[in-house]
């Protein structure tokens, strides 16, 4: 998005910061690149007929000096009043009443932060008041069901009141590892802290991570029916078998979605794809190419608890990655097409 920027040394400041290095550096780095676009934005707003501006950076184990990133990512720093505000709520809804849209995804929420607390609680409350209105009308026959989409805050109170105001009236979420810890953390303890980096034991404990999350979500009567936990290793896909239809397509959906997302091509190739596979007596994980015979094997496993069914998968890793920003949206919101409840699947064999 080169038209976005105001100077060269925005640009390097700004690089600067998405190479992670040292913890004392990426500190100081971050306090100069901050001073910099806080800015750049406040410019932005003199004028109420300037867009909003997304800034996005995305990158693949590159360097800037002496700076590297362990691993591909995108820095992403955005200047979006309306959506913080939610002021499309209303119009979507009316929209989705008039065109019978009865699937919903929403996103962004961790952008009202900005709003302040107070504000931000307001406007989660107007949002509920919306879903009211779709579970009545879910009585007269329109069977809506409603994803979310989570993000990482780091406002506590707004967070808490989003998953107890908002996330609970779901009926299906979708969450990286992080996302997933952070809320393992808050349902179960109460706790609000930084999520831990990506890492191999983040991945192998999330099964039963998602397991107690469901647990906890039964307890404090949550309509959530769905989970779908999309990781850099594996995908997880826990649904309730009484209310959704079979996860497998869904699944497979999600992870070719992440693939095609981040190497930005559909040809799935070993030259372009891998697999990570953890070995079962350790808590290492090899990588395959797709031709190798452990990569051929069914890469789908299935487990039950209660009424709830788990189904795990091999990510097909992109070996070049390209495109981050989204990337979870994406693959939520591919799975979630994916996957009928059973009343949807009755319906619409009934057409």
């Amino acid at each position: 998005m080169p038209h976005i920027w105001r100077s060269e040394q925005l640009k390097k400041n700004a690089l600067r910061f998405c190479l992670l290095g040292q913890e004392r550096k990426k500190r100081a780095l971050f306090e100069v690149g901050i001073l910099i676009l806080k800015q750049f934005f406040l410019d932005s707003q003199n004028s109420t007929n300037e867009s909003d501006v997304h800034l996005i950076l995305e990158y693949d184990k590159e360097a800037y000096g002496n700076v590297s990133s362990p691993n591909g990512n995108r820095f992403y720093l955005n200047h979006d009043i309306k959506s913080a505000n939610l002021s499309s709520l209303g119009n979507y809804h009316a929209l989705a009443e008039k065109l019978n849209i009865t699937k919903h995804v929403f996103a962004g929420f961790q952008l009202t932060q900005i709003l302040g607390e107070e504000l931000a609680i307001k406007k989660f409350n107007e949002a509920k008041k919306y879903w009211v209105e779709m579970r009545n009308d879910s009585g007269k026959g329109k069977n809506h069901t409603i994803h979310i989409e989570l993000a990482a805050f780091s406002n506590r109170k707004i967070y808490e009141h989003f998953v107890d105001t908002l996330l609970v009236e779901a009926d299906s979420i979708g969450l990286n590892e992080q996302e997933a810890y952070l809320l393992h953390e808050y349902l179960l303890y109460h706790k609000f802290s930084s999520a831990p980096a990506p890492s191999h034991g983040l991945s192998s404990g999330m099964l039963a991570k998602l397991f107690e999350i469901q647990k906890e979500l039964g307890r404090r009567n949550s309509t959530i029916s769905r989970i779908h936990s999309h990781g850099y290793q594996q995908h997880y896909l826990c649904y309730k078998e009484n209310i959704w239809e079979n996860g497998d397509d869904s699944l497979i959906s999600g992870i070719i979605t992440a693939f095609v997302h981040c190497c930005n091509t559909t040809a799935i190739t070993p030259f372009a794809a891998k697999v990570e596979i953890l070995d079962p007596k350790s808590t290492d994980f090899y990588s395959f190419d797709l031709n190798s015979e452990k990569a051929k094997k069914p890469r789908i496993f299935r487990t039950t608890q209660s009424n709830w069914t788990c189904l795990v998968g091999l990510n097909l890793i992109c070996k070049k990655s390209i495109t981050f920003t989204g990337l979870g949206d994406n693959i939520s919101s591919s799975g979630y097409v994916y996957h009928k409840t059973k009343t949807q699947l009755q319906t619409a064999m009934q057409r």
